[in-house]
């Protein structure tokens, strides 16, 4: 574990410096995001069995480079159009819902959710301009989509509270930077509204399926989710 933390810092370091002296352009840091993302992946399935908590971080930590590759692909560089990107991107949602689901681990879980969310905060402001509104927020939508996937297979209820934290938060985020006009309200509301009802699913999805009583945590979870809709569409509103 040292020595690939060891590795990690090196090559991310020498990325850096490759960066800022542009000794490789914008299609070949994507090139190399994707390539770095899939071989991650690849040595945490060969490590599993014999290193699995190990195995469960480097796979965490290949979504997420492929998230980001992907994401800058289509919002920060303009390679890919909106559908290609939106394709990738559910496909890579359902392949980390798979992973989790196989390795039964809400470590890869966790990791592949903190990625997806943490890609457009550090893509920074140049998604919200007027005409990425929609891809922001279809982009929440699309990960929210893959929460309610996961939790009719598992309780999770801290994959799902990360997951709801890190919907309505990129939401908030997007308020406080960027004032909608009156046209692009009901797209907006529309938007938080399927958050809404996604994460009412998946907050209650597993005890309906599975015949479960809900317990204390997932009570608090649906309270939450309603708490958070009704702010944040005053707040919009208002």
């Amino acid at each position: 574990i040292i020595g690939a933390i060891a590795l990690a810092a090196g090559i991310g370091f020498f990325l850096m410096l490759a960066f800022e002296n542009d000794w490789i352009g914008a299609r070949g840091r994507v090139i190399l995001g994707i390539a770095a993302g899939m071989a991650t992946l690849g040595i945490g399935a060969y490590s599993h069995r014999r290193y699995p908590a190990w195995a469960q971080a480097v796979t965490g930590g290949g979504l997420g480079i492929l998230y980001l590759s992907i994401y800058s692909a289509f919002g920060f560089y303009d390679f890919i159009g909106l559908v290609p990107a939106f394709l990738f991107l559910a496909l890579l949602v359902a392949i980390s819902g798979l992973l989790a689901l196989r390795y039964d681990s809400i470590i890869i879980a966790l990791l592949g959710i903190g990625g997806a969310f943490l890609t457009p905060v550090l893509l920074g402001n140049d998604l919200l301009i007027a005409d990425q509104i929609h891809v922001l927020l279809g982009y929440i939508l699309l990960v929210a989509i893959g929460v309610l996937g996961i939790s009719a297979f598992r309780n999770w209820r801290w994959f799902t509270l990360l997951g709801l934290l890190g919907s309505y938060g990129l939401q908030i985020a997007l308020s406080s930077e960027y004032e909608p006009a009156k046209e692009e309200l009901l797209l907006i509301q529309g938007f938080l509204t399927a958050i809404f009802l996604v994460f009412v699913g998946a907050t209650t999805l597993f005890q309906i399926l599975w015949r479960r009583i809900p317990g204390r945590t997932d009570l608090i979870l649906i309270s939450l989710n309603a708490v958070a809709y009704f702010g944040l569409s005053y707040g919009l509103l208002w």
